[in-house]
């Protein structure tokens, strides 16, 4: 019975619904919990299509409508029935069933940024994983939160192969033993190792977050070795380059090997406008006007 009645409400009955949030949305912001007699006499209810040809084809008369709203978006809603022998659901119940509202909200909210965020990481990781370009996440003093394959590759290079060290726990100590301090500044310097020749390693502090729990400074290593833009880096715009996002390293690399807009969407499946907002913004960093510029800045 309960599975036929969902059934026909979302196939034909919700369009009839004289609670559908679409119908009443100019009272939600206002009620979270409105009764049927909110909007209309019970006289007027019982000569609707929506309760002669569906409430009372299930035993159901009176109703409810909850609304779960979190910063002027309806997160979605929820509708109580009774039968015409029970009690009507009474102004006090709405009061109560609009707090509980605000608080289901709350956390279908909070559940719905988690699944977000996992979406988010695992995009992240993916194309992380995907790039030639080491990338350490460091929580201050020196926890380290995230490695990608080439940065682990790169520090077992950049410390000689020893398979009794950590070779990333050994690489970022070192780098803040040589800035003799627990929180390392942006900068950019050049190391050097006898396969990868020369890596330049950048250095710069992570986006600060909108999460409400206390969190240490973050800050990002990134390591470019040789073979892809490293020897182009170190003799000029050092600390501009260091600006870039992680994602904005990701075009501007593409750009270096000579990849256009269209291709560079593809490569990194994020849309055009994406690609040339990135632009913009390296264009800004790099204080050119075009492409053109930006090429001859790489390749002079």
């Amino acid at each position: 019975m309960e599975d036929r009645l969902i059934q026909e409400y979302v196939s034909y009955y919700f369009q009839f619904d004289l609670l559908h949030p679409q119908k009443i949305l100019h009272r939600i912001s206002t009620s979270k919990a409105l009764r049927i007699n909110d909007i209309m006499s019970y006289q007027e209810y019982e000569q609707s299509v929506y309760y002669k040809q569906f409430m009372q084809a299930y035993g159901n008369y009176d109703m409810i409508g909850i609304y779960l709203e979190k910063g002027n978006k309806l997160l979605g809603g929820i509708g109580l029935a009774r039968s015409k022998q029970e009690k009507g659901f009474t102004a006090d119940d709405a009061r109560v069933l609009g707090i509980l509202a605000k608080h289901i909200a709350n956390t279908l909210a909070m559940d719905a940024r988690v699944e977000e965020m996992e979406d988010e990481k695992i995009l992240f990781e993916t194309h992380s994983n995907m790039s030639s370009i080491g990338m350490i996440i460091v929580e201050s003093p020196a926890f380290i939160r995230y490695v990608n394959p080439a940065a682990r590759d790169i520090c077992i290079e950049l410390t000689g192969g020893n398979k009794w060290t950590n070779p990333i726990k050994a690489f970022i100590e070192q780098l803040l033993a040589d800035h003799s301090t627990n929180r390392l500044p942006t900068f950019v310097t050049t190391a050097h190792s006898p396969t990868l020749q020369k890596v330049t390693i950048h250095v710069q502090h992570a986006f600060q977050t909108q999460s409400s729990y206390p969190r240490n400074l973050q800050y990002v290593v990134y390591l470019v070795p040789k073979s892809k833009i490293a020897s182009r880096i170190a003799s000029h715009d050092s600390n501009k380059l260091a600006l870039l996002t992680p994602k904005e390293w990701e075009v501007y690399e593409l750009v270096q090997q000579g990849y256009t807009n269209q291709k560079i969407s593809g490569e990194l499946h994020i849309s055009l406008n994406t690609v040339k907002r990135h632009l913009q913004n390296i264009y800004k960093k790099m204080e050119v006007t075009n492409r053109t510029s930006l090429c001859y800045k790489i390749n002079s």
